[in-house]
């Protein structure tokens, strides 16, 4: 018996140490606007635990960088020789996933459970920034799209994003449908 109770700890310990090592958070932060937390050091121990469904909220983050302001998680992570980003609003779940099959988008194997989606591709030859608008009307960074890059973020009927290039400009606006949706720059 405790030899069966020796290889169950054992077997448990290795099996934490490679989720652990199968996913590396490289950045992590919590916020809005200008003020934002670090908070990479929060999602790896939530990773190292082998949580990899985060619930995001003021509490799990470790405090309110912006008091009566709805902010968001961003997390960049690399699994499998793979670099990913996902991203999520306060009061809901974050998702991170192993490697995206290829061809897939950056974020989390390109789909976000019980969350509709959209998705960009950039078809340009410079990198681009995508952002979403607030219901207070601020701009909220989503990601840097590099050229030929594609990614997808959880998104509302009615959501606002705004695409630009290196210079500020706005090249696209879209406002995301029934969720699903591809948007291809140019």
């Amino acid at each position: 018996m405790k030899l069966l109770r020796l290889l169950l700890l054992t077997t448990a310990i290795l099996i934490t140490a490679q989720s652990a090592q199968a996913l590396e958070v490289i950045r992590a932060f919590y916020g809005v606007g200008e003020c934002w937390a670090d908070v990479t050091g929060i999602v790896q121990d939530c990773v190292n635990r082998g949580d990899t469904r985060i619930r995001v909220t003021n509490r799990s983050m470790g405090g309110d960088p912006a008091p009566n302001i709805r902010k968001a998680l961003y997390v960049e992570y690399q699994t499998r020789g793979q670099v990913l980003k996902a991203s999520a609003s306060e009061n809901s779940w974050l998702v991170l996933r192993g490697g995206a099959p290829e061809g897939s988008y950056g974020s989390p194997e390109g789909g976000y459970a019980g969350a509709s989606e959209i998705r960009f591709r950039n078809r340009t030859g410079e990198s681009l920034r995508v952002y979403t608008v607030n219901e207070y009307g601020q701009w909220q960074w989503v990601t840097i799209l590099a050229p030929g890059a594609r990614y997808a973020t959880p998104s509302q009927r009615g959501q606002l994003f705004v695409v630009t290039n290196p210079y500020n400009e706005v090249i696209r606006r879209v406002q995301a449908g029934r969720g699903g949706e591809t948007i291809s720059i140019p």
